[in-house]
């Protein structure tokens, strides 16, 4: 499907910003403790081991659009396989997209209950939530990359002198083992289902119509894998190095219970608030993104005119997701395992077109 109504076109730097936002979403949950807990003392190398595996995933990604100018992946999925594998992809990816949207609010909505409004109805500030996103939605792709990239230099230099902060107050005999001590698994196969730290980068797929260049898009899309990396594992350092295993396993809400560590007198202290503000701006940009994502996928995948008629069916369907687990720890442990299933799916299917195209256009070339 080419570019829908009022899409607009989308820059290189807006869309990294954006791009960023979405992947960092899981180290403001839950993700640092999770990988402590699998990883132990090590748990700052998983970053660094499952970036490759993401970025050969994006790769083909990128030379399938590459070869498909001005189609997006759910276009090339119809081109390929027909109509039936075309609605198939774009079910399958709104899916995806939808249920990880759904547990990502339901989580920070509990957070903002823990830290900021202990008496608030949990229904009262998700529905806040997904009202935001939708009108962010609403305004298109082009729309939230603008937003994102407005936001981005201040909220960046903010959240990295929050760590900086941080790190006097670790030490570093903390990392030691440096890999680790009785972890779940090998480091390596740690790493490798911890690629989906950075399957959302996927959402370049349903996007690449709003590219002038392609080139922008393989930039955007390259740039924003390696500086999260170094995000991640920057983060995971300082994690590590503050709360070591086994104190590190214990505690909700882990980059928050970093920031409120910080005290140097009396002009640099409680922080919090303004780590909250951060992660706000953050969450609900990359939500936002997220379910424009869901949204797309879908109308692509039937062939719509506009995306907008469905924001609001898929709204209700956000809504039961996000209460669909009974209770927040019960998404807080989903989530630590329905990102790696999802991402064998979010990275497999451009996988496997991408190597269909290239049997077909070698079949083709092979004709006399």
């Amino acid at each position: 499907m080419r570019r829908g109504l009022r899409d607009g076109h989308v820059g290189l730097w807006e869309t990294t910003g954006l791009l960023i936002f979405v992947l960092f979403i899981k180290m403001h949950l839950a993700y640092p403790r999770e990988l402590a807990v699998q990883a132990q003392n090590a748990a700052w190398m998983i970053p660094i081991i499952a970036v490759p595996g993401a970025l050969l995933g994006f790769y083909a990604l990128e030379r399938l659009l590459a070869s498909f100018p001005g189609d997006s992946l759910i276009s090339i999925a119809n081109l390929l396989g027909g109509p039936l594998l075309r609605w198939l992809t774009g079910v399958v990816f709104c899916v995806i997209l939808l249920v990880l949207t759904g547990y990502e609010v339901r989580i920070f909505s509990e957070f903002i209950i823990t830290t900021l409004l202990p008496n608030t109805p949990v229904h009262a500030i998700v529905v806040s939530l997904l009202l935001l996103m939708m009108t962010l939605a609403l305004a298109g792709f082009e729309h939230i990359t603008r937003v994102a990239w407005s936001a981005f230099p201040a909220i960046m230099a903010l959240f990295i002198v929050s760590m900086i902060a941080v790190v006097p107050l670790g030490q570093f005999v903390h990392l030691a083992p440096w890999f680790g001590r009785q972890q779940a698994a090998p480091l390596w196969e740690i790493g490798l289902w911890r690629t989906s730290l950075y399957a959302e980068i996927v959402l370049l797929g349903l996007v690449a119509p709003l590219f002038r260049k392609h080139s922008d898009l393989r930039r955007a899309g390259f740039t924003a894998l390696l500086v999260t990396a170094f995000l991640f594992t920057a983060v995971e350092l300082i994690y590590i190095m503050v709360f070591p295993p086994p104190m590190g396993e214990r505690l909700g809400f882990p980059l928050y219970q970093l920031v409120r560590l910080i005290h140097y007198g009396p002009l640099l202290q409680r922080l919090e608030p303004v780590f909250v503000f951060i992660w706000a701006v953050m969450t609900i940009n990359g939500l936002a993104a997220l379910f424009y994502g869901s949204a797309i996928a879908l109308a692509q995948g039937s062939q719509a005119r506009d995306f907008r008629p469905l924001l609001f069916p898929l709204f209700v369907l956000l809504f039961f997701i996000v209460f669909y687990p009974d209770r927040s720890i019960t998404a807080v442990i989903d989530f630590a395992f329905l990102p790696d299933y999802f991402m064998m799916v979010l990275f497999g299917i451009p996988l496997a077109l991408w190597i269909w195209a290239k049997w077909v256009k070698n079949g083709e070339e092979a004709k006399p």
